[in-house]
């Protein structure tokens, strides 16, 4: 996903607004060079990747970077929380967590700067697109951390549309776009379902 961006408000001059490019770790500095000069760093998330393929007369880059920079103070954030690790046969903690097992199974815990639970969507059954797809979750989480409702969110590289969809389900307004026709019909595609399936349930 070379060009894959997620942003946040519109970038306007006198509007707060809040850049996440997302890219390899080679790109991502060069981002985060040039965002640096006129913004407010806030973190650099690692995004593990699951391949571990020769690359050259270099280390694999076991992750992406989703840097996240923001025009001032950010206007919203909030700190998710996710599940402790758990073994998918037996149903128990990986970690022991000494004496704080009972208070992590019961509050959770806190997103850190790096995520190991995503990957790219490659199920012909699960994904919209030939090519491989951000999961839906990596823009949720996204939109928990910066966005709230009524904010704008703006995708100028869609895909197959999951950020759309998960700001549309936020409930932000959003303007985005693809340079593919088809990406772009898939997601008006996506839009009109998910407007449907609100509509039955009453939203």
């Amino acid at each position: 996903m070379a060009h894959q961006h997620v942003a946040g408000k519109h970038p306007r001059s006198n509007a707060r607004w809040s850049p996440l490019p997302y890219h390899l770790p080679s790109w991502a500095i060069r981002f985060g060079a040039h965002l640096d000069r006129e913004l407010q760093f806030q973190h650099w998330i690692a995004i593990s990747t699951k391949n571990s393929f020769v690359r050259g007369d270099h280390l694999y880059p076991a992750h992406y970077a989703l840097l996240y920079f923001t025009k001032g103070a950010p206007s919203h954030f909030k700190r998710p929380k996710v599940n402790p690790p758990a073994c998918r046969h037996c149903g128990q903690l990986v970690k022991d967590y000494g004496g704080y097992r009972r208070i992590i199974e019961e509050k959770r815990l806190n997103l850190s700067d790096f995520w190991d639970d995503l990957s790219p969507v490659r199920h012909r059954n699960r994904k919209y697109l030939t090519t491989n797809e951000l999961p839906s979750l990596l823009f949720e989480r996204v939109i928990e951390i910066s966005g709230s409702r009524d904010l704008l969110y703006v995708d100028p590289f869609a895909g197959s549309g999951s950020g759309v969809i998960a700001a549309a389900r936020a409930g932000l307004r959003f303007q985005a776009c693809d340079f593919i026709e088809k990406n772009c019909l898939i997601i008006c595609e996506r839009l009109d379902e998910l407007k449907t399936r609100q509509s039955r349930e009453g939203r």
